[in-house]
């Protein structure tokens, strides 16, 4: 098992605070109310109920795509390999982190 990069106790608290409430937000936000911000920039009611079901699919799949991310950050947080790069296991520096919780990857290895 390899121990969190760089971080100190209270940045690893503080990172997991911040993805529980990213956790916790993604849980409770409805892609529907979401995608009913098209309607602000549609001309015709007809075209923006079409476009709201079409970006109500692309939102929901990003929340799961996100969702997913921040789980998987807790899990490595859990088994002690937060802050480590998934692919070649270097530190990931605490300002990417702050900028990105979930990120798995350091800057030469990210997606």
């Amino acid at each position: 098992m390899t121990r969190s990069h760089d971080l100190t106790p209270a940045q690893l608290r503080d990172l997991e605070a911040e993805l529980r409430y990213d956790l916790a937000r993604l849980e409770r936000t409805s892609i529907s109310e979401s995608a009913s911000s098209v309607d602000a920039f549609s001309i015709d009611a007809e075209i923006a109920a079409h476009e709201r079901g079409g970006v109500a699919v692309v939102l929901e799949g990003r929340a799961r795509t996100r969702r997913a991310e921040v789980m998987e950050a807790l899990d490595r947080i859990e088994n002690g390999d937060y802050g480590s790069c998934t692919r070649c296991q270097s530190g990931i520096p605490y300002g990417r982190l702050m900028v990105m919780p979930e990120t798995a990857y350091c800057k030469n290895c990210g997606e």
